[in-house]
């Protein structure tokens, strides 16, 4: 759309007309107020100058218009330059004949910053004329990047530049007639130019206030005051070359941020004319600082505040190329570190006698010359050489010659050198290197003596994954994170990794390693021990004595007995548990390796809660080394790590896990971790790893980076660092002696054919060193990752050497490291240890392992194994690396079997039965063939015993069976097989789900001669029970618990266990079996006595006998039960007797609530003995119980459902889908019954699943839950219908009783009164459920008796039943009331519910509607409080259908209301008390 302008209108174009435009006169006057301001404010600063006039022109109605280039021409008028043609309302007829268009908003602002800048801009050419002729040699302005600051860096928006300073007071509204604060200018020996913008500046700045520390100086003028100030007046050298790179630095950041403003599209602010030494102002500033002297005595020195490039009017306003300005930069940079006054010239004369010219401008300031371009001077060689030769002769270091040199030869234009610089980019990074690291950057390489080349132990390049690292940590320390996994290819940096974050971050904390061994380390979990014994040994060394007090006492609370079980593994824990016995094997255990996990958990957790606020890092490196059992410890642990007080650095190498499935169940198990991934270097990153080493520019060294990239495996850290020291040695890298550098020969390098594989390249350095520095290597790579100075002493006297001092030297070659602190030796890195390794064919390797380990072996025997278990270990580990194929003869190899299967007895008392397995099998294959069942009979036996065992605690069924299977056609007796009977029974008890476990426990009793057990009913079995019950009441307790101890009756043992198995089994599968089994146990301890199994069968037998109405005798066997298991021999079935008694006999003495504290207690013994199956079954029941207690719905939700998953993520199936029944459960009582339909609840199954599944088929205990949960919500929802087509009810099952039995009962109960009072007139079925009911109710009463806390309001409440179906409506009255009463007393909230609810039904269908109010109300109330929402809207939705919505509130009987309110307020007073 075409515009007509008007006055307020800002015009572009040319010519009088427009110039006179009465707009742009008011646009220009604005510039020119604004330009003083602008000259002087931050980059930011500026452009808002800008938008405030083009707003300000805007706000007037003005616009910024353009001719349309577009347009068909001009409308008529004429336009010339005297503005001829007539004005139209003031407006100019040519303005009025052009067709105009709104100028772009970038446009607009690219113009108006434009003429903010163009401070010689004036609309006549004769006034301009006479401006330049005023001004020619007056300084115009200062560079807008002038740079400030002490330090290196420089940001043009956040520094105050030159004029800021200058300026401070006028715009702070500071005082300006301070005359202490007026600039003084020394102007001597200064360049006119410069003095004259001295004199003018100071003429009208003379209020300005500028410190008196401060002064400024031309270049060259500060160069002759470095002089002066040097050491003898000539120090120009290293005296002041910091200050000289801090000048030169500053330099390139004023070039650079011109840089910027040019690409952003303004004027470059320094014209190429004007970058010379002699426009180059200094501005230095005394500052204060302490002599090193340890006295803080204080010195006064100067240092570099700013630096200015001043340009003057009239120069070429040109930039130049980049090229050409870094030349002119190598120019001023040539007098800055040469101290001459200019470099030669090329002819001849210096450059005092004739100017320098670069694209025909004068650089020394000259500007009177013509601007017709010049073909550009090309510089030679031979002159670059002579003024790298002058800047050396004063002083400076060749790095920062060869930096001068770079700059200079960009004067030679396309004949410049590749190390030529392309960028100020580069120069700065150069620059900034040696002022920060001026040994490696700046100094010359020494050649006396030659030097090493070194890399230091950084992380190049990982930048990102340390950031990452360093995040994680920070989730960690706020409670979110555990810990984090650290993977990648082996030699990329893992380790480093997380010692260079972890470690720093966990501050005076406690940062711990474990590193696992390639080659598996002999001694049973010795790098898990170690890890726990320095954490230890640093807590008891900086605790306080109150700490340690506390750490005692929580520690022997936690770990009990098994206390010395732990310390086996941790020697160092009784320097915080003194009074605990040895350490030692304990016999208390079921699975001493889930003891000691449990154990290791508890310790932790100990240590770090008193340790707070003090954090704990634990790095697990080379985890994909681990062993099994470790692994599983370490699982244990992490899953242990309540609030995240640890944190857990897991290291492990991404290309080995396919190979073991372990390893990955383990990852899974930490899939919480936050994962941090570290590949091969960058070419980049590599690249400042070379030039870190070389001590050279990054820039120089990339050639030689990118070819090592690709010849060192794509960037393996480890492999670069490897063939770097391959190239030096080879002479591929060497220092330069005529450039005192380190220097290298691309094209060999390149040529080079090596190895992809950096083993291969290790082995190829390994060669050419000394014999004995070869055999050291060898030796050490036998032992092990690490190498203690004690082994190497054993060692040295075998092979004439000493290995400690040839390991030394080796170390300094850098494939090991020398631990002094610990007097021990490790390979630098595991791919070192395996070069080494590898240095041997496979016959030397084997034949050294078993001369070395029987070395140690002899040592270990000497001061005997049990002294040194770790050299004993690593001596028979030597011995197996040998192998059988290397004994001596038949003797030997006997010799060397027996000395495994010590062993591995010996790893058994350190629970690590993995270790133990492993000895045992070595130990067989020492014996050869099966004629060793003859010859070595006893070992032969031992051995296969050995092996079984361990074999069935790591649940090796295949294994236990090969083992077995041979020990039993080649046992000699019935007696020698029992071993092997135990290992079986074991792996059936770990398998005690399967009904095959009971057919192979059938199959072991008839090879032990036993009948197989009976069902109830059998007439011998009855007679036998009445035999033994008669026994049993004419003996006396002291009587039963003083029976004489054999456990070495090894039929007699394996009897107990088996059928304690059977017992288990029993229950669940054949409940019909259970009652024969439990009597065959005690007549087998009434005839052989005690044995660490017989707790559990008066337990067993205990609980069927409660189960068949016989209380007293059950009772008192329970009792006897819990008595034994806490006398020493007996603990390690606790968790199992408790279960038991708890839960199945208990219930009959002892509240509900209280059960619950002893089923955890149960929890916490099984977790002690590693009983995992009666661990899990306590607390299993502890949640059932409190369910049937009364405990609120939601947290009996929730705790199920933290139950459930942790055994889905510990893998633990059993009893896990009780559990989960009973979460479906509790949410059906919360939300409604249709959750019963769903698939998953809480990320839990659902009902059907959980029934449907194949694994509980045939699993009794779990249908009858279901019954008893099915009776429960029939009775709360009034479901009856379906329960009155039940033919066969609780009542008809033979169950074993306990605490969810008994609330089954109870509603079975509560629904025959219901459905009999439902009979409608038909007397048999309504006879029927009486009789049902009444039935239930006579094993109530009798079990009040024993247990009024929990049976009195359900006997009350079955009597009040009862009496309002038999029509006693008086009684019953009273009954409803009592049982209200009691249920509240004794904390059975969901049952008071019912009970009120009941009392409301009593009265409502009785006539008395008002009565039953209340106690409908208090029921809802009830019901909420235990959490039963659904059930409550049931409720409520019923009074509502009775009453109406109106008369649900009304309660008209004063009576009812008493009766309710006194029942109430008796519950909230006792709540209160």
């Amino acid at each position: 759309m075409t515009l007509v302008p008007h006055h307020n209108d800002i015009l572009f174009g040319r010519g009088t007309a427009i110039n006179s435009h009465r707009g742009n006169q008011r646009f220009r006057s604005m510039v020119s107020e604004q330009r003083p301001l602008f000259a002087v404010v931050k980059r930011k600063q500026k452009r808002i100058i800008a938008a405030e006039i083009i707003g300000v022109i805007r706000e007037s109605g003005g616009r910024f218009l353009m001719e349309d280039p577009e347009g068909g021409g001009r409308r008529g008028g004429k336009d010339g330059p005297d503005g001829g043609g007539s004005d139209v309302d003031g407006i100019h007829p040519t303005i009025l004949s052009r067709e105009w268009v709104v100028v772009d908003e970038d446009k607009v602002m690219t113009k108006v910053m434009h003429r903010l800048r163009d401070s010689n801009r004036t609309p006549g050419e004769g006034e301009k004329k006479q401006k330049k002729e005023e001004t020619q040699r007056q300084p115009d302005a200062l560079a807008e990047g002038a740079a400030s600051g002490d330090a290196p860096g420089y940001d043009s928006d956040g520094g105050d530049s030159f004029f800021d300073q200058l300026f401070e007071s006028d715009r702070t509204g500071g005082s300006g007639n301070d005359a202490e604060g007026s600039v003084e200018f020394e102007l001597e020996d200064v360049d006119d130019n410069v003095a004259a913008f001295l004199r003018e500046f100071s003429a009208h700045h003379d209020d300005d206030p500028i410190e008196e520390q401060q002064r400024e100086f031309t270049m060259r003028q500060w160069l002759e005051k470095c002089k002066s100030d040097g050491p003898g007046g000539e120090g120009s050298g290293h005296a002041n070359l910091s200050a000289r790179l801090t000048v030169a630095l500053k330099l390139v950041e004023i070039l650079i941020e011109a840089e910027k403003d040019e690409r952003n599209g303004d004027e470059n602010p320094i014209p190429l004319s004007s970058f010379a030494a002699g426009n180059v102002l200094i501005r230095v500033k005394e500052v204060e600082s302490t002599l090193g002297d340890g006295l803080g005595t204080k010195q006064t020195e100067e240092a570099i505040d700013h630096v200015i490039i001043m340009s003057l009017i009239g120069d070429n306003p040109e930039a130049g190329g980049t090229v050409e300005r870094l030349f002119a930069l190598g120019l001023v940079l040539y007098e800055l570190f040469s101290g001459g006054e200019g470099p030669p010239a090329e002819d001849g004369p210096s450059s005092g006698d004739a100017p320098l010219f670069l694209n025909s401008i004068d650089l020394n300031g000259d500007d009177a010359r013509s601007d017709r371009p010049r073909k550009k001077s090309h510089r030679s060689e031979d002159w670059r050489s002579e003024c790298v030769s002058d800047i050396r002769r004063a002083g400076v270091p060749y790095s920062l010659c060869a930096l001068a040199g770079n700059l200079l030869d960009c004067g030679r234009g396309d004949a410049r050198d590749d190390d030529a610089y392309s960028s100020f980019a580069d120069v700065r990074s150069d620059l900034r290197r040696m002022l920060d690291d001026p040994s490696r950057f700046l100094d010359d390489v020494g050649t006396r003596p030659m030097p090493r080349l070194s890399i230091r132990d950084e992380l190049y390049g990982r930048e990102d994954e340390l950031r990452r690292l360093a995040d994680v940590y920070r989730e960690h320390v706020a409670g979110r994170c555990g810990g984090a996994k650290i993977s990648g290819k082996a030699g990329v940096g893992k380790t480093e990794l997380a010692h260079r974050v972890v470690r720093p971050l966990t501050g005076d904390g406690r940062f711990l390693v474990a590193k696992f061994d390639q080659n598996k380390a002999a001694n049973p979990l010795a790098a898990i021990g170690s890890l726990f014994n320095q954490l230890c040994d640093l807590f008891a060394q900086d605790a306080t004595c109150a700490q340690l007090r506390t750490a005692d006492e929580a520690l022997d609370e936690a770990l009990g007995v098994q206390a010395a079980l732990l310390a086996g593994v941790v020697p160092s824990l009784s320097k915080l548990m003194p009074s605990r016995p040895s350490p030692g094997y304990s016999v208390n255990c079921i699975d001493s390796g889930l003891s000691i996990r449990f154990l290791f958990g508890e310790l932790l957790r100990v240590i770090s809660k008193i340790s707070e606020p003090r954090r704990i890092s634990f790095l697990l490196d080379d985890l994909q080394y681990a062993d099994p059992v470790s692994l599983l410890l370490i699982g244990s642990i992490i899953s242990s790590n309540e609030g995240n007080k640890v944190f857990f650095a897991c290291c492990y190498r991404d290309d080995e896990v396919n190979e073991n499935a372990l390893f990955s169940q383990f990852l899974s198990s930490i899939e919480a971790f936050p994962s941090i991934e570290l590949k091969n270097m960058t070419v980049d990153g590599l690249n400042e790893l070379v030039s870190d080493a070389l001590r050279v520019s990054p820039r120089i060294t990339l050639p030689l980076s990118s070819v090592i990239h690709h010849k060192a495996g794509g960037g393996n850290p480890l492999f670069v660092r490897q063939l770097i020291a391959s190239l030096e040695e080879t002479g591929h890298i060497y220092v330069n002696l005529s450039h005192p550098r380190w220097d290298w020969d691309l094209d060999k390098i390149r040529d080079l054919e090596i190895s992809e594989d950096v083993v291969a390249l290790l082995i190829e350095e390994m060669h050419r060193l000394h014999a004995d520095l070869q055999l050291g290597l060898k030796i050490a790579s036998c032992v092990g990752s690490r190498a203690k100075h004690a082994v190497l002493d054993i060692l040295s006297r075998d092979v004439g050497r000493d290995l400690v001092d040839v390991l030394r030297q080796i170390a300094k070659k850098g494939f090991m490291n020398h631990l002094g602190d610990r007097a021990e030796f490790a390979f630098a890195h595991d791919k070192i240890q395996q070069a080494a390794y590898e240095l041997m064919p496979e016959r030397e390797r084997r034949e050294k392992h078993m001369r070395f380990g029987l070395a140690i072996c002899a040592h270990a025997m000497e001061s005997g194994p049990e002294n040194d278990a770790a050299l004993f270990f690593m001596a028979v580990d030597q011995i197996n690396r040998g192998g059988p194929g290397v004994a001596e003869d038949e003797g030997q190899r006997r010799m060397l079997a027996a000395l495994n299967l010590r062993a591995g007895r010996r790893a058994v008392e350190f629970s690590d039965f993995g270790s133990a397995f492993e000895f045992c099998e070595r130990g067989v294959s020492f014996l050869g063939d099966g004629n060793h069942w003859i010859t070595d009979y006893r070992l032969s036996l031992d051995l296969f015993d050995a092996a079984s065992e361990s074999a069935s605690v790591l649940n090796n069924g295949k294994a236990v069976s090969r083992y077995t299977q041979e020990l039993f056609s080649h046992a000699r007796c019935p007696d020698d097989k029992l071993n092997g009977m135990q290992a079986v029974t074991k792996i059936l008890v770990n398998d005690w789900f399967n009904r095959d476990a009971v057919e192979s426990s059938f199959k072991i009793l008839t090879m032990l001669g036993e009948r197989l057990p009976r069902r109830l009913g059998d007439a011998k079995l009855d007679a036998a029970m009445d035999a033994t019950n008669d026994a049993l009441d004419n003996t006396t307790n002291q009587t039963i618990l003083g029976m004489e101890e054999n456990p070495e009756k090894k039929r007699f043992v394996t009897l107990m266990k088996l059928y304690a198995l059977l017992g288990d089994c029993f229950q669940s599968f054949e409940p019909s079996l259970f009652g024969a089994t439990c009597h065959r146990m005690i007549e087998l301890t009434l005839e052989n006595g005690l044995c660490d199994v017989t707790p559990i069968a008066l337990a067993l037998y205990g609980e069927f006998l409660v189960s068949m109405g016989k209380l007293d005798l059950g009772i008192r066997l329970g009792g006897l039960a819990l008595i034994l298991v806490e006398k020493k021999g007996f603990t390690r079935c606790k968790s199992h007797v408790i279960a038991t008694v708890s839960q199945s006999i208990s219930w009959a003495t002892t509240p509900l609530q209280s059960i619950v504290d002893a089923h955890l207690t149960g929890h916490r013994e099984g977790q002690l003995s590693g009983d995992q199956l009666c661990s899990q079954m306590n607390f299993t029941f502890s949640l059932l119980t409190n369910y049937s207690s009364g405990q609120c719905l939601s947290d009996a939700r929730n705790d199920s459902r933290r139950f459930a998953l942790k055994s889905l993520r510990d893998n633990i199936v059993v009893s896990f889908d009780h559990i989960a029944l009973l979460h479906v459960h509790s949410c059906a009582l919360i939300e409604g019954l249709q959750v019963l339909d769903l698939d998953s609840i809480d990320d839990l199954p659902g009902a059907n699943k959980i029934l449907l599944n194949e694994r509980n088929k045939g699993e009794s205990s779990l249908q009858l839950n279901h019954k008893f949960y099915w009776l429960m919500r029939a009775f709360l929802f009034r479901q009856l219908d379906d329960v009155a087509t039940i033919s066969n009810m609780l009542l008809d099952e033979k169950i074993t009783i306990y605490s969810l039995v008994l609330t089954g009962l109870f509603f079975e109960c509560l629904i025959c009164f219901q459905l009999a009072r439902r009979a409608n007139g038909r007397c048999v079925d309504s006879l029927e459920w009486l009789a049902r009911g009444e039935s239930v109710l006579r094993k109530m009463r009798k079990w009040n008796e024993t247990c009024v806390w929990t049976f009195e309001h359900k006997v009350l409440l079955f009597e009040a039943e009862r009496k309002y179906t038999l029509g006693e409506l008086d009684e019953a009255e009273s009954l409803y009331a009592r049982s209200i009463r009691s249920a509240n007393e004794h904390k059975f909230m969901h049952e008071e519910a019912i009970a009120s609810e009941l009392a409301g039904d009593f009265f409502y269908e009785t006539g008395r509607p008002s009565r039953a109010r209340p106690f409908f109300l208090h029921s809802v109330e009830c019901y909420e409080r235990w959490g039963a929402l659904a059930v409550a809207r049931r409720v409520e939705g019923s009074v509502r259908d009775k009453f109406g919505s109106t008369e649900l509130g009304r309660t008209d009987d004063s009576l009812a209301s008493a009766l309710a309110s006194k029942v109430i307020h008796s519950k909230k007073r006792r709540g209160q008390e």
